[in-house]
């Protein structure tokens, strides 16, 4: 005898397995945040791997002219975890609310960044004012506070880079360039020909030939240029 359906039974079949999922997803968002706020390095890093899980996976996009990847979606930090680290809120809250103030976090984060961003360019312009009238001084001190504001701009550490050379600082225009070098951009031509001129004036004629080197191997067009600049006085160009 064929044993008959309880659509009841079929029912709270149903409503177990979403409890049993919910529940699944509020023990996920738990370790998440434990290991988030974790002061084993390791442990941080592989939540912020399970954060990006649930958040969905991001295209990347390299600028050249920014030293930064783009993502479609604004980057989780840390200090939003540690804001939700309140007590009992990890008991109260729901996966959903969760997310939501994960979004809310990179929405505040973007404003933050849109205001950074401009105050460095109000800084910018003053510096690049200050350079054409020769009064490096000053303007290694708008570049300073511009990138104070907004660290992920080559244009902002060139231009530093350029200025320490004509103060002479070569120590720090190779500082300089070498951030933008080793972290964004392995191929900018202003900073293998800044750091260049920086070890010219040092008397590091190897480190020289290397500079000049790479930039006329990744810019071979521009080998006259690169020639004509390292056998003059540095530009005034900013």
């Amino acid at each position: 005898m064929a044993r008959q359906i309880n659509p009841f039974e079929s029912k709270n079949v149903v409503v177990d397995e979403e409890f049993d999922n919910f529940m699944l997803k509020v023990q996920d968002v738990k370790k998440l945040m434990d290991g988030l706020t974790s002061q084993d390095k390791s442990v941080a890093n592989e939540a912020l791997q399970l954060v990006d899980n649930y958040l969905g996976t991001t295209e990347k996009t390299f600028d050249e002219d920014s030293l930064r990847v783009k993502t479609n979606k604004t980057v989780i930090n840390q200090k939003a975890f540690d804001n939700m680290k309140k007590e009992g809120q990890q008991e109260t809250q729901t996966p959903e609310e969760f997310m939501k103030s994960c979004e809310a976090d990179a929405k505040r984060r973007a404003e933050d960044r849109r205001y950074q961003k401009e105050a460095s360019d109000t800084l910018k312009k003053q510096a690049i004012s200050a350079f054409n009238k020769g009064d490096y001084e000053r303007a290694l001190s708008f570049y300073d506070r511009a990138i104070d504001e907004f660290r992920s701009s080559t244009h902002l550490y060139n231009s530093r880079a350029l200025t320490c050379l004509k103060l002479k600082l070569y120590k720090k225009t190779i500082e300089d360039c070498d951030l933008v070098l080793r972290c964004f951009n392995e191929n900018s031509l202003k900073a293998l020909l800044y750091k260049a001129k920086a070890h010219k004036a040092l008397g590091e004629e190897e480190e020289v030939k290397k500079c000049v080197q790479q930039a006329i191997e990744n810019h071979p067009k521009s080998k006259n240029e690169i020639c004509e600049y390292m056998n003059d006085n540095p530009t005034d160009e900013n």
